[in-house]
């Protein structure tokens, strides 16, 4: 059996990436661990050094994909789970 030891990024779609980032900094004291090249599509938030809070800008990386793949529905919507194992024997 898969034992998860730990989440390791979580990811949440928000608005405005700016008001977003001022209130995890200011209520929780997170630290900007990286920025897309693309302004306000993508912001990586430090959890303590074990965790990361990625902010993700509605419709940013939809408005990014090919024509064809923001026709299809099922192609709209990625999502992904980063978590920690130990020992993993599979």
């Amino acid at each position: 059996m898969l034992r998860i030891g730990r989440v390791l990024e979580t990811a949440l779609y928000v608005k405005d990436m700016a008001q977003a980032i001022e209130f995890y900094q200011r209520v929780f004291g997170f630290d900007v661990l990286l920025k897309s090249a693309e302004p306000d599509r993508l912001t990586g938030l430090d959890i303590g050094g074990t965790q990361v809070l990625l902010l993700c800008k509605i419709g940013a990386s939809v408005a990014s994909r090919s024509d064809a793949r923001r026709q299809d529905p099922s192609l709209r919507w990625q999502r992904q789970l980063a978590s920690g194992v130990s020992n993993p024997s599979f």
